[in-house]
């Protein structure tokens, strides 16, 4: 396994690489004021099981910058610009591959308003608080019982 910091549009993150070919690529979509680091140990596991997995901090947290540097980013520019951001990359430098997300808290809210980009493979909640996403069914999404999104269908 090999770890790389990945720098995408001012949000730093770090790459978790699998030693052989992956099979996937997750990214983990973080929750407010947890840094990526906190996920590391999930990423490490994940790479040593051939999927590769990124890590990355919001705009204004973590190694991606103190909240005095971007004043003007808030939870609505993570959920709209920071997620698709960071999961384009993923898809970019891994083409062909299943593309997996688990999103924490507020990045669960990123994917399933629907964020995590059109080729998301599948997703995963966590903590994330969603009462109802009934009103996604026009945009022909769907979720299981278990809060686990199977992504777009």
């Amino acid at each position: 396994m090999r770890n790389s910091s990945v720098v995408v549009g001012g949000i730093v993150g770090t790459l978790f690489e699998p030693a052989t070919e992956p099979v996937a690529v997750l990214v983990v979509h973080p929750a407010t004021a947890t840094p990526a680091g906190f996920y590391a140990g999930f990423a490490a596991f994940l790479a040593e099981n051939r999927i590769a997995a990124v890590t990355y901090d919001y705009r204004g947290t973590g190694r991606s910058g103190s909240p005095r540097a971007h004043r003007a980013v808030g939870m609505k520019e993570w959920i709209e610009q920071d997620v698709p951001a960071v999961t384009g990359w993923a898809a970019e430098r891994f083409p062909g591959l299943p593309q997996l997300a688990v999103g924490h808290s507020l990045g669960g809210h990123a994917l399933t308003l629907g964020y995590g980009g059109p080729g998301l493979t599948a997703f995963a909640l966590l903590a994330s608080h969603v009462a109802s996403i009934a009103w996604r069914r026009s945009r022909r999404f769907r979720t299981a019982p278990s809060a686990v999104g199977s992504g777009w269908c």
